[in-house]
């Protein structure tokens, strides 16, 4: 037995295996994401590499960016704060926390301008026959090369 096998006091077998990677990609989706709202471009693509190996994944990347842009323009124009907003954009109080913050580093104009992008990739997705993955490697360009202060 390994030294791991031997701390947890369990066999190492497939579903350990499993339930170790799942863990690890769902991490790495929020580790995209927040490469994409930080625009650090490299970070981002390289996640891609491993979290769409396929247009089933790329299209999930799709969904959750669309989420998290839409969240955070609801968490920018929202009147309310803490768990009135939570409540109101149905995520946690902790979840409103970085919302708040994220929406800091976007002006109006520059979540306008990212949910354009979102809606014209969706429509490529539904409507022509470029891979999905590719769609998404170059949303995420454009996404992490907005400016902070595009009006």
């Amino acid at each position: 037995m390994c030294d791991a096998a031997e701390a947890t006091g369990r066999e190492i077998d497939i579903a350990l295996c499993r339930s170790v990677t799942t863990l690890s990609s769902e991490a790495e989706v929020f580790d995209y994401i927040g490469a994409v709202i930080d625009r650090d471009t490299e970070k981002a693509l390289t996640l891609i590499e491993r979290l769409a190996r396929d247009d089933r994944g790329a299209g999930h990347l799709f969904g959750l960016l669309e989420r998290q842009f839409r969240l955070i323009l609801g968490a920018k124009i929202s009147t309310v704060r803490g768990k009135e907003l939570a409540g109101q954009l149905g995520v946690s109080s902790g979840q409103v926390y970085y919302l708040e913050k994220q929406g800091r580093l976007y002006s109006f104009g520059a979540l306008r301008v990212a949910l354009g992008l979102l809606v014209d990739v969706d429509f490529s997705r539904k409507s022509s026959r470029v891979p999905t993955r590719l769609l998404i490697e170059e949303l995420t360009v454009d996404l992490c090369n907005l400016s902070r202060a595009s009006s």
